[in-house]
């Protein structure tokens, strides 16, 4: 299972997490489909700092009890990488 996540904020500066998990499931006649639902949307208010986000996307996944098929990488993109 991997997971992505984003946080924006919306017309009232309202910052909001999302989470989706991806994973892939062979189906009749072993055709591969990829699965990849909203597990999480949270509003997330106070420091968005590394490690408090950490701690909250752990606590949210940890919630849907799939953590023990997870292995942790982050990194982060941010406006400017696409520029």
């Amino acid at each position: 299972i991997s997971f992505t996540s984003d946080i924006w904020s919306d017309s009232k500066l309202c910052p909001f997490l999302a989470i989706t998990a991806h994973w892939i499931v062979k189906e009749h006649k072993a055709r591969l489909v990829l699965k990849a639902p909203l597990i999480a949307f949270y509003y997330i208010p106070g420091s968005h700092t590394g490690k408090a986000l950490a701690s909250k996307i752990l606590e949210l996944i940890d919630r849907t009890e799939m953590t023990h098929n997870v292995s942790v990488s982050l990194y982060s993109v941010t406006c400017s990488d696409f520029v």
